[in-house]
C-alpha cells in the first residue's frame, strides 16, 4: 500500500507537473494567440503602408521620369542652341578676322598714300623754284616773243611800205 501511495504520490506528482505544463502551456497559447492577433493586425498594417509606400513610390518615381524627360529634353534643347550659337560664333570669329584683316590692309595704304602724300609735297616743294624758273623763262621768252613780233611787224610794216611805194613808182613809169 505504501508502495501504491508512493506510486499514487508520484502519479498525482505527475499529473500536478502536466497539469501545471498545461495551464502553462494555456496561458502560453492565450498569450500567444493574443500576441499572434497583433502580429497580424501589424502585419496587416504594414503590409497596407507597404502598399501606400509603394503607390506613392510609384507616383514619384512617375513625376521624377516625366522631370527626368522633361529635363533631358530641355538639356537637348539648350545643347542645340549652344552649337547653333557655337557655330554662330565662328562665323562671327571668322568675319572679325577678316575685317581685322581688311582694318590692317587699309591702315597699310594709308600709311602707303601718306609716305606718297609727303614725296608729292616734297617734290612740290622742290618744284616750285623750278616753276617759278620756268614761269620766268617763259615771260622772258613771251617779251623777247612780243619784242620779235613787234620789230617784224615794223619790219613787214617797212616793206609792205616799200613795195607799196615801189609798185607807186613802178605804175608811174
Amino acid at each position: 500500500m505504501e508502495y501504491r501511495a508512493v506510486k499514487l504520490e508520484k502519479e498525482n506528482e505527475e499529473l500536478l507537473s502536466s497539469l501545471k505544463e498545461l495551464q502553462e502551456a494555456r496561458i502560453q497559447e492565450a498569450r500567444s494567440s493574443s500576441s499572434v492577433l497583433k502580429l497580424k493586425n501589424k502585419i496587416k498594417s504594414v503590409e497596407q503602408m507597404h502598399k501606400e509606400c509603394l503607390a506613392n513610390l510609384q507616383a514619384k518615381e512617375a513625376e521624377w521620369k516625366y522631370q527626368r524627360e522633361e529635363m533631358t529634353r530641355k538639356l537637348n534643347n539648350y545643347s542645340s542652341q549652344l552649337e547653333s550659337k557655337g557655330a554662330s560664333l565662328k562665323v562671327f570669329e571668322i568675319e572679325l578676322e577678316e575685317y581685322l584683316s581688311s582694318a590692317l590692309q587699309m591702315k597699310l595704304q594709308l600709311e602707303e598714300i601718306s609716305v606718297m602724300l609727303l614725296l608729292l609735297k616734297s617734290g612740290m616743294f622742290e618744284a616750285q623754284p623750278k616753276l617759278a624758273n620756268v614761269e620766268a623763262e617763259l615771260r622772258l621768252h613771251k617779251k623777247e616773243r612780243v619784242e620779235n613780233l613787234s620789230i617784224l611787224r615794223q619790219q613787214l610794216e617797212m616793206r609792205n611800205a616799200a613795195l607799196a611805194k615801189a609798185q607807186r613808182n613802178c605804175r608811174r613809169t
